[in-house]
Formats: structure tokens, sequence, C-alpha cells
């Protein structure tokens, strides 16, 4: 039987893990890049790209590369969130037939179902590519607060991906596994002895908090680890609070230091929203390890050099609305779980936003101690859905776990109230019926409408879904009674019935999320793309058969004549067209060519090559970007 592989699909970066002699481990790229970043595009010669891939190509391909899209998936186009998004990105978000929130790619609209779907395609090839065998199945992880209809779309995004979805795990449950098996430290679990190990590293009695702020989502969650058993206490967040956020925070603030200095406002500009972007992000992560910088932009809309001094106490400023909104969350979870801070013994820092020195402090601050640092935080999740995995298989035994609704489910009620049949942090697997009646005389059926989430008033809440029961026995008003059942698995997807005690009418549901593709829209995808793949075998039958296949050597003579031909054409319009260049992205871009004929000349490594022609490219571009703006 084949492995089951554990993926944390993230906002920003996704991650694959698997057990190996009872503990994971991370499976790295060909390259050795223990993540991928979580972004796909179409390329100007209209071949998909996932990736580094894709990344390498965003500033040249911005309206054909998408990214963060886990912050669409699942979500209405006439959310506040999407709208908010909308504003931000640099392709364009469209509304599909149901109304959700689609991407378009070459002008094709797509779900974001299927974008993410490529990312766990390129996860699920790391891993056969690193096992040397299929890897069909496998546990992914979604925030906690990912609602129903999150949920369902990550499951259909595995299934459009050709995975067997085993399980659905909260993202903060899964880092606590990672931490309460005690595998970073590299010691090996063994399957059969984890409640001893347990014992032995005093991990027994723990309570944990997971503070998980990751690329698109914030999460904390509150477990009890005792005897082997991981306890959901209780658990919060913000589904659009991450590290995007802070970045747009720092783009904020270049745009307007960059309308002081030439009066122009670049802020609907998508070309330089994007630059400002990348090195927004660049920013971020170079004061996290040094006190100041200076942000430098060759060549934007005509200024020949942007230079904006940063320090870590002006990005703190800029982004403290941001951290602000992490503290509720952290308190509300405690005070669901009936803590005090005091009462934690140990604070698990997860997502590679809490490399940030101010985000540790929040974290410090709001729990009364110092964060563990044992754990990395981009891979902590991959790793616990490994542990999961394992679980599954039965590689690791010893360990259970008691997860939680991270959302209170119920039903509308008269006066378009929400009545709560399962409070949020309820520990799930859960079951629970409750008797409603009818609210008009001689009622002949009852409309069951499934709400998630915690506002009294009805239309402030998500709809999962609408049913009815028919057949109701006529009779006054209060009479009948109605038994309405909410079942919720271990993935936290729900299941509703209703049934009337009198007749025994009974209807029941899988909750089918209003949001989301339908079973023959993803059939239709998983067709579309088993003819794709076999129409691309045959042909490449037909070039084996009719062609020797390239050899490395005309690989290499195909990328020289490549980098000649840049270094031609740049050299040619520099001539022509660049007497105007000057100051220093003239000489970046000369110091570009040299290198670039002397690789050229000396130099057999493809990595070289391909390096230096992207580099060519990106000093290119700032000339034509400058010779744009003198249009």
């Amino acid at each position: 039987m084949s492995k089951v592989i554990g993926i944390d699909l993230g906002t920003s970066n996704s991650c694959v893990a698997y057990i190996k002699d009872g503990r994971p481990v991370v499976i790295r790229d060909e390259n050795g890049e223990p993540t991928t970043p979580s972004i796909y595009a179409i390329s100007a010669t209209n071949e998909p790209l996932v990736g580094y891939a894709a990344k390498s190509q965003q500033s040249n391909n911005r309206l054909n590369t998408i990214f963060a899209v886990k912050r669409l998936i699942g979500r209405k186009y006439r959310s506040p969130e999407v709208e908010q998004a909308m504003d931000r990105l640099p392709y364009a978000v469209v509304e599909a037939d149901n109304g959700d929130a689609w991407v378009e790619i070459n002008g094709v609209p797509t779900s974001p179902e299927e974008v993410s779907s490529q990312v766990l395609v390129r996860m699920r090839d790391v891993a056969e590519y690193y096992l040397k065998e299929p890897c069909r199945r496998a546990v992914i992880t979604v925030p906690a607060h990912f609602n129903d209809s999150q949920r369902q779309a990550t499951k259909d995004a595995g299934r459009l991906a050709g995975l067997d979805v085993l399980r659905i795990i909260n993202e903060p449950t899964a880092a606590a596994l990672a931490f309460g098996l005690n595998i970073i430290d590299g010691k090996n679990v063994l399957r059969n002895e984890v409640k001893k190990s347990f014992r032995e590293r005093n991990q027994a009695d723990r309570m944990i908090a997971v503070f998980d702020l990751g690329g698109g989502t914030f999460d904390v969650s509150i477990l009890e680890l005792r005897d082997g058993v991981f306890d959901v206490k209780a658990t919060n967040g913000d589904t659009y609070l991450g590290g995007e956020d802070f970045d747009m925070a720092i783009v904020g603030y270049l745009i307007d230091e960059f309308k002081k200095v030439t009066g122009r406002d670049v802020s609907k500009d998508r070309k330089v929203l994007q630059r400002f972007k990348d090195a927004a992000r660049d920013a971020k992560h170079d004061l996290s390890d040094r006190p100041k910088i200076d942000i430098e932009l060759p060549f934007v809309q005509g200024l020949e050099h942007m230079k904006v001094p940063m320090d870590r106490k002006l990005m703190e400023e800029l982004c403290a609305p941001m951290l602000k909104r992490i503290e509720d969350p952290c308190l509300q979870a405690l005070e669901d779980a009936g803590l005090a801070p005091s009462d934690i013994t140990d604070v698990i820092l997860v997502g590679g936003m809490t490399r940030m020195p101010a985000v540790k402090k929040v974290a410090r601050d709001i729990f009364e101690q110092e964060p563990l640092d044992t754990i990395d935080p981009d891979e902590a999740v991959a790793l616990g859905a490994a542990v999961q995995a394992g679980l599954l298989q039965g590689y690791v035994k010893g360990v259970s776990l008691l997860d939680v609704t991270s959302l209170s489910l119920g039903i509308e009620i008269q006066g378009a109230r929400m009545h709560t049949v399962i409070p949020r942090n309820t520990t799930i697997p859960t079951k629970k019926t409750e008797i409603f009646t009818t609210s008009a005389p001689n009622q002949p059926q009852v409309s069951i409408h499934v709400l998630q989430g915690e506002d009294d008033f009805a239309p402030n809440n998500k709809s999962l879904g609408r049913f009815e029961l028919m057949g109701v026995r006529p009779a006054p008003r209060g009479v009948p009674d109605i038994a309405v059942t909410f079942d919720v698995d271990a993935e936290g997807i729900v299941h509703v019935s209703a049934k009337d005690l009198d007749t025994q009418e009974e209807q029941r549901i899988e909750i089918i999320a209003s949001s989301g593709l339908t079973d023959y829209e993803i059939d239709k995808l998983l067709r579309d793309k088993a003819m794709e793949e076999e129409q691309k075998r045959r042909r490449d039958e037909r070039l084996q058969r009719g062609a020797v296949a390239i050899a490395d050597a005309d690989v290499l003579a195909e990328q020289k004549r490549e980098l000649k031909s840049a270094i031609f054409l740049t050299q040619v319009k520099l001539n022509t067209e660049g007497r105007r260049f000057k100051g220093r992205g003239r000489v970046m871009l000369e110091d570009c060519l040299a290198t670039a004929r002397d690789v050229l000349e000396n130099s057999s490594e493809s990595n070289e090559i391909a390096k230096v022609l992207e580099d060519l490219q990106e000093r290119t571009d700032a000339l034509e970007d400058y010779l744009e703006s003198l249009w």
C-alpha cells in the first residue's frame, strides 16, 4: 500500500512530509528546498508553471501568475474579504456563475480549487520523486478557522490533484502533534515507544498554545497533552490576517514616499505595485535580522533611482494595526479554554511571520513567557500532517487527537435568529439532536437553514445550505416535533438530518457548500485532465520513436544561444535608445553584461547560465521601464 503523505497547503508556501522510521520527515525537492511557493502561472508560451518556476517570472507576467489564492478559496466574489483582495492583487478576480470568487488566467476564468490543485500536484510530484513510488493518499492541513465551504473546497482541490484526501486537519493542531512527539531534535520516536517517550521527556501534562501566523491566516489553539492524548481545548483566529497584510502596509508607505518625490500616484499601477510588494517582502525579511536597511528600486515610472531608508521601528509602526489584531483571538482562546496565561506551559510559534521580532513580542506579552524555538515554523505543520498520516497508517501509535469545531453550528429560527446546536470548540467528531417545531398551523413542510458562525442575527452568519422536510402532518402551530441532528466528522465536515417524530418522515443531507465546484464540474475537470495527459503521453511516445532525446550538450548549447541573443539585443537597445539611461542603473546593467559575456565564454554549468540570464533580463526590464517612462 502506498504511503500517506502530509501536505501543508499554505498561502505563501507549501510543504510535504512523510513518516520514516516512526518519525515525520520533510521531503525536499530536487533542488534541496524544503518548501515550494504556492504560485501557479501560465507562461507567455502557454506553459503551466508551479512553485519557483512560476515565481521567477512573476514580475514579467503579473496578470497570469496567481499567488495567495488560498485567500479566495471557498469565498464569494462580493464578500468584504474578496473586495479588499481585489485592490491588492495584480491579477484579475472574477465572479463565477455561482457567485464564487475565481481568478482569470490567460482570459480563462479558473476556480481557486484548480489553482490549488496545481500546487498539490507539485507537492505530490516532489514526494514521488523522492520516495520513488506513487503517492496518491494525503492528509492536508487548513487554518483552524476555515469554515465548511473552505474545507470542502480544499478537499476538492486534492481530488483534482489526483489525491485521496484521507483527512483534513487544522494547522495549529498539526503543529502541536509535531511538537508533542518531540521530533524536531532528531530523536527517533518508534511506533511502540510513543507513550513511554512522553513520560521520559516530561511531555505529559502540558498545556500548549500554538500561535500560527502565516502568509494569509492567523490561528491560535490551546491544547492539553496528557499521556499521548492531544485534546484541543479552544481555537480562534482570523482567516484574513497574515504576511500579505504586513507586506501591503509597507507597500502603502512606499506609494506615499514615491508620491512625495514625484507627485504621482502609483496606487493603481499593477506593475509598480508588484515591484513594491516584492521589495516590501524582502524588507520585512531583512528587518527581522537587521535593525535598518535601504529599500532600493531602480527606474520606477521614470524616477532613476528610488531609495527609501527603513528601520525596524518604522516597520513596526506601519504594521501596528495587524499586530493589534493578533491579540483578541489569543485572549478569546484563553477565555474559551478557561485558562490564564500562567496556565500555559509551552508556546509554539508556527508560520513564517513568527520570525518577525514584533510578532514574537506580541506572543511573549500575551502568554507571559518566551516562545519556544525548537521547531521550524515553516515545516511544523507539514510534519504534524505526516504524524496524522502515520496515525491513519498505524506507523505512529499510542497517540490520539481530539480536535474541536472552530465555529458554532445551528439553524435559523423565527425572527431571523440563529439557534446554536453545536457551540464552537466542541470536541469532534460529535453528534447532537435537538427538537424543534412548526411556526404556523397546518404547516405541511419545514425548511431547515443550516448556519455557521457566532452572530445571533442569522443573515450575519455563513449559510451552509438549506433543505426541506416534507410530509409534516397537519397540526396546530407548535405541536409537531421535528428532530434536527447535526453530525460533524473528524474533519469538521457537517451532515444534518431532520425527522418528524410523528410520521417518521426523514430528510438527511451532507452539507454541500454553496461555494465551490459541483461534483459534475470536478468530474469534467478530471476527465479533461486525463485526456490532456493521454495526449501528452502519445506525443512523448512519438517523439521518442521519431527522434533522439535532446542531450545535455544540446540543452547547454540552446541556453548559450539564448544568452548570446539576450546580450546582443540588450547591448543594441542600450546603444541606440539608452543614451539617457545613466547613473547607477546603467552601471549595474553594464556590469551584468560583462558578467554574462564571461559566463558565455567560459562556463559550461547550466545553472550558472540560467542565473546570469535571469539577472540580465531583470536589468534589461529596468532599462525598458525607463524608456517606457519617457513616452
